[in-house]
């Protein structure tokens, strides 16, 4: 409560889950964990010699590693809620009814999500996109208790770890997520109970912990048979599998066991120190591909504390050394168990069994992002975490609450954006047997836009077909057998789902399709803002038509003009004030066959005719002779004008000629004037 205080006057608001699954049952409402702090602690101190970390392989002569001692400092942990927490909106999304889930794993091929479910001895089966729990598959006859799932993609099977019911050898049992059955279990040659699992993703081996016989057993994912069993020491309890050192880290209570699985031996260990944590227990693990650190979740009295009070962290590693990073301090009581990495945002999400809450890491600054609460009327107990990378939220086992919480991570959340509302082309459908028919959703939202965020869901309610894929927007289906099938689609924005469903007839027969379509009329030209109404017909393959069994879809190919519908046999045009050239298809289907397709070709001019408010035909071609007639005699006009032949003129002389010789006149008198009468 403290801690909760501090974030909160920090300005730093606590996330809270968009949705409850609830497993409630009449059993009673408080009871014993599985595991508790006091039972880790009794079992920790049956082994004095954690001060040094000692491993004996499976085979062959006994082997000492030295462990690496990883007490941190005070100076080395991480203060509480330094990062603003990441935006949150909080949504409701249904309840449905099942028992104490311990564990949950996220089946990536399906969308489903799987819980091991403690004292129902069964495993869950819970649809991602619906959230609803939609089978519960019992594991009663082959182990009790169960306590751990792990799906593995690369054969598509479920691993269930728990207590054999007859104490005699321990074993997996493994589910095939393709009919969610009971497929087969594999003996681990142990006297106890198997409680973590992880998935090598080279080698396509699981990992499994045994905590009393102090082994981790190996099942060849391939062929789901046992290989052998790592002799370690302490209690190993949970495991992880590090891609990019290629090394298992398993969790032993006092610290942490490298196994390298190429000779499936321990090559090493991570011990806490003497002083501080020698009263610690690391409980879970899980890897951070982006960064190759390692996250252990550890509790326990911290004797290098003044106050010597029992603190709850998680302890990094970086995996590339195995050294030690940083300690973050999640507070007094918190008792992190289960957690896991969102590749989406990157941040790790542990859940903490003693506050009913959730920490959000940030695995970039390893700072806490963010603290869900999850309001469990009694209390929760969250013991696991798994991401569903389909939705992107968090799904958190609730032990005790008999629930599963959803923890929205979209940024949909934060926006409010929600799918209200789906319908699916084409909603009935014939379909003969061996051909394909395309599908496609159409989503209407709120708060904001259908983004291309929004995730879809295919599935059948039979095998007469399949599916081209299960999820994305468009989807083919192929018939291959006759009868009745329903094909259902979910949208999910965010926390929101909306379904829809197509119904489909799948015959042996050919399926009678649209052969031709035409149009009439062809070809006219209207004018400006004038209208006309077009007529559809169709021709099928078996004859005539059936009765309303064909669909007319209308287009025009520019916004010269608009329709009045864009379904139905006729249609109206209506042209706007300019001229052009206007292309007017339909198409016509029969009961999802392949369509078929025609076009009329409409001419706007501003003298233009054969629609309501134009003139005729003939008067239109009047005036286009008239005009060609006009344009040839200016063009004659100007031809003779350029053309015309002119009188010729004399050559140009600038002088006249000279006169012959001897014809000049004779030059003037130069004697002076006679003198003026007296």
């Amino acid at each position: 409560m403290e801690k909760t205080a501090e974030c909160r006057s920090e300005g730093q608001e606590p996330r809270q889950p968009v949705s409850r699954i609830s497993l409630r049952t009449p059993l009673a409402a408080v009871r014993r964990a599985p595991r508790s702090g006091a039972l880790f602690l009794a079992l920790l101190m049956l082994v004095p010699a954690f001060a040094g970390l000692s491993m004996l392989p499976a085979h062959g002569p006994a082997a000492v590693h030295t462990g690496i001692n990883l007490e941190p400092s005070l100076a080395q942990r991480s203060p509480v809620f330094t990062a603003s927490p990441l935006a949150f909106t909080q949504q409701i999304i249904g309840n449905v009814t099942d028992q104490t889930p311990y564990d949950v794993a996220y089946d990536s091929q399906s969308g489903n999500l799987y819980t091991a479910d403690y004292t129902a001895n069964n495993v869950s089966v819970i649809n991602g996109a619906t959230g609803q729990v939609t089978q519960n598959i019992s594991v009663l006859a082959y182990i009790s208790d169960p306590t751990n799932v792990l799906y593995d993609p690369m054969n598509g099977d479920i691993y269930v770890s728990g207590t054999s019911p007859n104490l005699a050898h321990d074993n997996v049992t493994i589910i095939s997520t393709a009919s969610n059955t009971v497929i087969g279990t594999v003996d681990l040659l142990n006297q106890s109970q198997s409680w973590g699992m992880t998935l090598d993703t080279t080698n396509g081996f699981i990992y499994v912990t045994d905590s009393q016989s102090y082994n981790v057993s190996v099942i060849d994912g391939a062929t789901n048979t046992f290989v052998t069993n790592i002799r370690v020491i302490g209690f190993p309890e949970a495991a992880a599998y590090d891609s990019a050192n290629n090394e298992v880290y398993v969790t032993n209570h006092s610290g942490t066991i490298i196994i390298d699985p190429t000779t499936e031996t321990v090559v090493g260990g991570l011990i806490w120190g003497t002083s501080s944590f020698n009263y610690h227990v690391t409980q879970f693990v899980t890897f951070d591909p982006k960064n190759g650190y390692l996250y252990v979740t550890s509790s326990g009295y911290d004797s290098g504390n003044p106050n010597n009070v029992y603190y709850s962290d998680v302890l990094v590693i970086n995996g590339a050394n195995n050294s030690f990073v940083t300690e973050i301090v999640l507070g007094n009581q918190t008792d992190p168990l289960g957690l896991t990495f969102d590749p989406t945002d990157g941040e790790i999400y542990v859940a903490n069994s003693g506050q009913d809450n959730v920490t959000v890491i940030n695995g970039s600054t390893n700072q806490i992002d963010a603290l869900v609460s999850l309001d469990n009327p009694l209390g929760g107990q969250p013991t696991d975490v798994a991401y569903d990378a389909s939705n992107q939220n968090i799904y958190v086992a609730n032990w005790i609450d008999d629930s599963v919480g959803i923890i929205c991570t979209h940024p949909a959340c934060a926006s409010g954006a929600q799918v209200n509302s789906l319908t699916v082309n084409p909603p009935t459908a014939s379909v003969q047997v061996g051909t394909t028919l395309s599908l496609s959703a159409t989503p209407t939202c709120s708060g904001g836009s259908c983004s291309n965020t929004i995730t879809y869901a295919w599935t059948l309610n039979n095998t007469l077909g399949q599916l081209s894929s299960s999820s994305g927007q468009s989807v083919t289906f192929t018939a291959s057998s006759a009868g009745l099938t329903a094909l259902t689609v979910t949208a999910t924005l965010g926390a929101s789902h909306a379904q829809a469903t197509a119904n489909l007839t799948l015959t042996t027969s050919a399926v009678p399709g649209v052969v031709s379509v035409s149009i009439t009329p062809s070809s006219l030209s209207v004018v400006p803002n004038g209208t006309q109404t077009f007529g559809a017909s169709a021709q099928c393959s078996s004859g005539s038509c059936p009765s309303g069994g064909v669909s007319f879809v209308w287009s025009l190919n520019n916004t010269l003009g608009h329709l009045s519908s864009s379904t139905g046999q006729s249609v109206t045009f209506t042209a706007g004030p300019h001229d052009g050239v206007v292309t007017l298809t339909v198409t016509a289907t029969l009961s999802g066959t392949t369509p078929k397709s025609n076009h009329a070709v409409i001419t706007i001019g501003s003298s233009g005719g054969g629609g309501s408010g134009g003139g005729s035909s003939n008067g239109w071609l009047l005036w286009v002779l008239v005009g060609g007639i006009a344009g040839v005699a200016v063009v004659a006009v100007v031809l003779v004008y350029l053309l015309k032949i002119r009188k010729p003129r004399a050559p140009f002389q600038p002088f006249a000629p000279a006169p012959p010789p001897g014809s000049y006149p004779p030059p003037p008198s130069t004697a002076p004037p006679p003198p003026p009468p007296a």
